[in-house]
């Protein structure tokens, strides 16, 4: 078993950090709380290095911490205000951007709500693939399944994704 390097570390803060920053952000909607978040994995997959621990994949233990962390938030908020946790159960909010493409936007929007039906699994799936751009492999090391599972579990969440879209673009044309 090999050493992790201190300039594998920061690669890793360099290349994933600001992914990483979205995949806490799109779970809890708090640009602060989030990054906090994704400093504390950085932190906490630091010590675990410091301490003569090998991590083959950076970026997918670095998700793993981060969505650990995310669980914690949400237990803490849970028992903060039910009422808070009501609104955030999807996790899931359009980030605006300096578009003027007002139909781009509503497409995001739109995307954005199938998703929320979906079940958590799902979304997490789909995020972390076409959002933060992760392979399958890397997904079933964060969410912690089988990497086939990871892509039957891609595959039907997209599949309904698309039925779901597909279903209102039908009612909406004339």
């Amino acid at each position: 078993m090999e050493r992790n390097t201190e300039k594998e570390f920061e690669y890793a803060y360099t290349e994933y950090s600001e992914a990483l920053f979205r995949f806490c952000y799109f779970r809890i909607s708090d640009k602060n709380r989030a990054k906090e978040i994704m400093q504390d994995a950085y932190t906490q997959t630091w010590q675990y290095i410091v301490k003569g621990n090998y991590i083959e994949n950076l970026r997918a233990c670095l998700y793993k911490v981060a969505r650990n962390l995310l669980i914690n938030e949400k237990t803490r908020r849970k028992e903060i205000s039910s009422l808070e946790t009501m609104n955030e159960d999807t996790g899931f909010e359009l980030i605006e951007t300096d578009s003027d493409n007002t139909e781009e936007k509503s497409e995001g929007r739109r995307i954005m709500d199938f998703l929320k039906e979906l079940d958590h699994e799902s979304r997490e799936i789909l995020t972390m693939r076409y959002v933060d751009d992760m392979s399958l492999k890397e997904i079933a090391s964060v969410i912690g399944i089988n990497p086939n599972y990871a892509t039957v579990k891609l595959h039907r969440a997209t599949k309904k994704l698309k039925q779901m879209y597909n279903i209102e673009n039908k009612y909406e044309k004339p």
